[in-house]
């Protein structure tokens, strides 16, 4: 262990405690080395933080930090930095963030495959990730010769006005769930119908906002998991964050799904709820559909039946997961729907010809490289 870390605590510091935060800390407990001690501060932490560094007890802090500025009086103190990059990017230090862009680009897609007229993104000030979602969404709704008008205002009756403006359907990506909610009321005000004539996406995957809004929000959900332990990482062997930056994993829900049809909502819900053993009764009951008539609407559609398409998206994912992150071959077992790494290991074997170790050795784990194998 570097010298710079011989001392005992590590710092992580949230302005606030979300879902998102709280997977974050379980992954930084998870790479944490049993001689050092955890503390977490949330809300005003500067002063903590500038007192432990001061006193030589700060070992290094994990946060969203304010500035390079800021973040120096603590490296100037011996304590090792790693941004959180949410609120903003650091230049001084390491930063850990999803990749944001991508999470734009594929909402402007789901968006547009839903048969969406118009795109509008509704964004938080200032904010670095905010920053990023737009520049991949309006990138990817460019690519159709189409714009994302963006609204950057903070209250139900401003989000009111900046919709009324639109056409219809329209599809809005949101930085925020609470964001994806303002819009959700703000078009029942107007009468819209949701998701026939605005369709929503949201960021965070706050289980609150949908109950607020009166409606399952599609969103993303933040790799706070994965983040953690790459933050750890960079923390205690120092360095950039190692391989691509991890994916957020988008949850479709009834804000977005303006498809009519069984079959839709059926593929939809596979690939959001991938953790779970999946059965094909369950897609049958999401469709509204018979076995057979299921079986035949996936057959006519995808050429391939219900069980081989959400076999095929959890191959696609354990390899990307063992390409792409540090994440134990347990944890993928489970993102993939098996309590049982042993099952998983079976299953993924089946569809490669090879272990997930294996599969990770030979493709160069976390280098971003690899692609997801065809079956045998």
């Amino acid at each position: 262990m570097p010298s710079s870390l011989k001392r005992k605590i590590i710092a992580v510091a949230f302005p606030c405690i979300t879902e998102t935060e709280l997977a974050l800390l379980d992954g930084i407990r998870e790479g944490v080395p049993k001689n050092c001690e955890i503390i977490v501060v949330s809300g005003g932490y500067e002063t903590v933080l500038r007192r432990l560094a001061e006193m030589k007890e700060l070992t290094g802090a994990i946060g969203d930090f304010v500035s390079d500025a800021w973040v120096k009086t603590l490296i100037n103190q011996g304590v090792a930095v790693i941004q959180l990059a949410q609120c903003s990017s650091l230049k001084g230090v390491p930063n850990i963030a999803p990749d944001y862009p991508a999470m734009g680009s594929l909402a402007a897609q789901t968006l547009r495959n839903n048969g969406v007229r118009s795109f509008a993104f509704a964004g938080v000030p200032g904010q670095y990730a905010s920053a990023q979602l737009f520049a991949g969404f309006s990138e990817q709704v460019a690519q159709n010769s189409a714009a994302a008008t963006p609204f950057s205002g903070i209250s139900l009756v401003q989000m009111r006005e900046f919709l009324r403006r639109l056409p219809r359907p329209l599809g809005l990506f949101a930085a925020t769930d609470r964001l994806a909610r303002f819009a959700v009321l703000a078009a029942r005000e107007l009468g819209w119908k949701i998701p026939e004539e605005l369709a929503v996406i949201g960021t965070g995957n706050q289980r609150l906002e949908s109950l607020y809004a009166g409606i399952s929000l599609s969103s993303y959900e933040l790799p706070g998991r994965e983040l953690g332990r790459r933050a750890v990482e960079c923390l205690i062997h120092g360095g950039t964050p190692s391989g691509t930056a991890p994916m957020a994993r988008l949850h479709e829900r009834e804000s977005s799904l303006r498809s009519p049809t069984g079959l839709d909502r059926t593929l939809a819900f596979a690939r959001s709820n991938l953790d779970r053993p999946i059965q094909v009764a369950d897609l049958c009951r999401v469709a509204g559909m018979s076995r057979r008539s299921l079986e035949t609407a996936t057959q006519n559609r995808l050429g391939i039946s219900p069980a081989h398409y959400v076999q095929n998206l959890r191959r696609e994912q354990a390899s990307r997961l063992l390409c792409t992150t540090t994440m134990s071959i347990q944890s993928i077992a489970q993102a993939c729907g098996y309590e049982e790494p042993g099952v998983f290991a079976t299953a993924f074997r089946r569809w490669t010809g090879k272990t997930p170790s294996a599969f990770r050795a030979s493709s160069g784990a976390t280098a971003g490289h690899c692609q997801s194998p065809k079956p045998n």
